[in-house]
């Protein structure tokens, strides 16, 4: 009897396992402060011209209040009726913000929030969003800042590097504003975090060149929900890529992006998708299986992937997809055949000795070599350098004590050599393949290589 338990259990666990591979999933949403992995920077173009009705803090010796719009699905519509826009612009939106005019809430919304910008009596700069609407700036938060910054070193004058200009911005703190849109006829409320961009980035550079009071923010937000799915818990956050509208349901303005646990969120790299990042899209792949966002909730608070079958095996570069078989000479002339390699997993790196970033993570990827278990996985280094120095590369190899293979490639051979092959753009490139051949982790940069090497620490270390 216990026998015949203990194998209902089993049986159980079987077809709980696949239940939870191949079954729709929901998945429960919520507000989160944080706009990673890469800031959305937006630059205020209207003036309000009529500031009459503004209360404004006595300090304040100069100044001009911009608007910054939410919900632009609404006001464009609404603009439209109190024929502030064409036809034409309408139609744009209509297409745009896929306006079903139909359903559109005819009432009056609050789809606009105001910021004033300005010069303080000791010569600071101030901004301050009207948080509740009540057109009052005397009870918000106002920040000030030395302006013009004296310990940032200017590109140019009133233009400072995005790098300086984000950690600053990173430092602030983040405000509240009332914000109300629509959804279809229905009107809804919520609070929105938002803060400034201190300084002139470089975004919209051109806006307001001869006004002294520009305004460029961020919204410091996003959606998340966590699920279970292949004995992995996943993280999915969504963006809105436009304008902060409240909504989530129009796949032309989204933003989505995944992960595991184990791993970081994919990121912007030079303005090209990393894998797990998705722009306008309602598909989504989850190791094997294929999912389509189904539904998102009016209020975002749920959202359900239906599951739409197992994805064929597919060899490439990307995540997810199957190692593309190759056999490559190393530097001691043994053929290396990634093949050989299915008994265990393999970190393959694609660098250059004229990389600053493929040096920058070196001595942390040297580290992590001394710590691994080789019977568990395999470090091969895929080294690419030009015509002629060749012998510069196995020198460089040799002074470092660069322990694991090295397959040399000529970076003047594109139609020939490996980059072409795994599809790199960007040095370095380090893959983690799967006993399988499966690549489960893809990563450019230091942080993701953090992240990785944390990985297989955890995995693969003695």
């Amino acid at each position: 009897m216990k026998t015949l338990s203990n194998f209902a259990f089993l049986v159980y666990l079987f077809t709980s396992s696949v239940l939870n591979a191949q079954s729709d999933i929901r998945i429960k949403l919520a507000y989160k402060e944080g706009h990673k992995p890469f800031p959305r920077i937006y630059a205020s173009t209207e003036i309000v011209k009529d500031t009459s009705p503004f209360k404004i803090k006595n300090n304040i010796k100069d100044y001009v209040i911009r608007e910054i719009p939410f919900c632009p699905e609404h006001y464009k519509y609404h603009d439209f009726k109190n024929k502030l826009i064409s036809a034409e612009d309408f139609n744009r939106a209509t297409n745009a913000y896929k306006i079903d005019t139909a359903k559109v809430y005819q009432g009056t919304l609050k789809s606009k929030a105001y910021c004033l910008v300005g010069q303080t009596e000791d010569g600071k700069r101030s901004v301050i969003f009207d948080q509740n609407g009540d057109f009052d700036f005397n009870n918000d938060y106002e920040y000030l800042f030395e302006y013009p910054n004296t310990k940032l070193p200017p590109i140019k004058p009133d233009l400072y590097k995005n790098t300086d200009v984000f950690a600053l911005t990173d430092t602030l703190k983040s405000v509240r504003i009332s914000a109300e849109c629509m959804y279809d006829d229905k009107k809804y409320t919520r609070e929105v975090l938002i803060r400034p961009i201190p300084y002139n980035s470089g975004t919209n550079e051109l806006i307001d060149k001869a006004n002294r009071f520009p305004l460029q923010y961020t919204f410091t937000e996003h959606l998340e929900g966590t699920f279970e799915a292949n004995a992995h818990t996943y993280h999915i956050a969504l963006y809105n890529k436009g304008y902060p509208m409240l909504s989530f349901r129009n796949a032309h303005n989204r933003l989505i992006m995944l992960r595991r646990d184990d791993e970081a969120f994919p990121s912007l790299v030079k303005g090209l998708l990393s894998e797990g990042l998705y722009w306008s899209k309602d598909t989504l792949y989850i190791e094997d299986n294929k999912y389509t966002i189904s539904a998102i909730s009016d209020y975002a608070e749920e959202m359900t992937l239906k599951y739409q079958g197992k994805s064929p095996k597919q060899s490439g570069s990307k995540k997810g997809q199957y190692i593309p078989d190759f056999e490559a000479k190393d530097l001691a002339a043994n053929t290396i055949n990634i093949q050989h390699y299915r008994n265990k997993y393999v970190l393959l790196n694609f660098w250059g000795t004229w990389s600053k970033s493929s040096i920058a993570i070196l001595p942390k990827m040297k580290t992590l070599y001394s710590r691994i278990d080789p019977a568990k996985i395999e470090f091969i280094g895929v080294g690419f350098e030009k015509w002629g120095k060749t012998e510069q590369f196995k020198e460089f190899i040799k002074d470092n004590d660069i322990d694991w293979p090295q397959i040399l490639q000529i970076l003047e051979e594109t139609d020939t050599n490996l980059a072409k092959k795994f599809n790199i753009a960007f040095y370095p490139t380090f893959f983690l393949v799967d006993q399988e051949g499966k690549i489960i982790f893809k990563g450019n940069s230091e942080d993701e290589f953090d992240a990785f090497a944390k990985y297989i620490s955890k995995k693969f270390t003695y």
